[in-house]
């Protein structure tokens, strides 16, 4: 199944999505549906898994599947894909159809790995007030500037537009991810950022790259770090739009 945008194809096959370009292969996920389960250990883990069912309707793909933790937990996922003004809308809605109780939150990334780039200076990185081609003239503290850290994610409302665009150095080829509507809402003054409580209300997300090893990333009260295999496989380096927003 594929959608056309130009010279450029959204495919939909196996569970996964790819884009590609005079049928190379530019960006992929096989797995689409992705999760950070916060659990009762305070340790955030990671699942993923492909769509189990895809269908068109009009100009747009319809793709959903459900997640399950080892908790027992079930999330069901319903994306749509739409093109629309010279690029594709990504829609996601999730609904929880069983929570286990050590299972205390979670969030959701929606990503494309990159093909043609194995490390982040594989890249020119464009995000307003952020990051410039390489960062070089950044301070150690800004994202970007250690090109070895396995996230690379900003709260979009951080951004002076609210995007992140990344080219890769050797062949040109630029994806970018956006917010698509000026909806945005912050936390109410009386909820806090805890890992594990947000404000319903709260819609606003996080951009950036990634390319996390296939362990949990967790540091305890005294600095320890807590590393353990995870359920979710990194394909490689990726571009992410991360809900709810998170720095680092």
């Amino acid at each position: 199944m594929e959608v056309f945008l130009g010279e450029y194809g959204l495919l939909f096959e196996n569970g996964g999505v790819c884009i590609e370009k005079c049928d190379k292969e530019l960006y992929y996920n096989k797995r689409p549906i992705y999760a950070f389960i916060k659990t009762s250990m305070a340790v955030t883990e990671f699942f993923d898994t492909a769509y189990s069912e895809i269908k068109t309707d009009a100009d747009s793909v319809f793709c959903c599947g459900v997640l399950t933790t080892p908790n027992g937990s079930e999330l069901e996922f319903q994306d749509r894909y739409e093109v629309k003004d010279n690029g594709v809308v990504i829609s996601r809605e999730i609904k929880i159809l069983k929570k286990a109780k050590d299972d205390l939150g979670f969030a959701s990334k929606i990503s494309f790995v990159l093909k043609d780039a194995d490390k982040v200076r594989d890249l020119h990185c464009f995000a307003p007030a952020n990051w410039y081609r390489d960062n070089e003239y950044a301070r150690p503290y800004v994202i970007g500037y250690d090109p070895d850290c396995e996230y690379h994610l900003r709260k979009e409302t951080a951004m002076t537009l609210p995007l992140f665009a990344a080219q890769t150095k050797s062949g040109g080829e630029t994806i970018m991810f956006s917010r698509n509507r000026s909806d945005v809402k912050l936390p109410g003054r009386r909820v806090y950022h805890f890992t594990q409580v947000i404000d319903e209300e709260c819609n606003v997300g996080s951009i950036g790259l990634s390319k996390p090893e296939n362990k949990t990333l967790n540091y305890l009260y005294y600095g320890f770090p807590v590393r353990k295999e995870t359920g979710a496989v990194s394909d490689g380096l990726s571009i992410d739009y991360v809900y709810p927003a998170t720095d680092g």
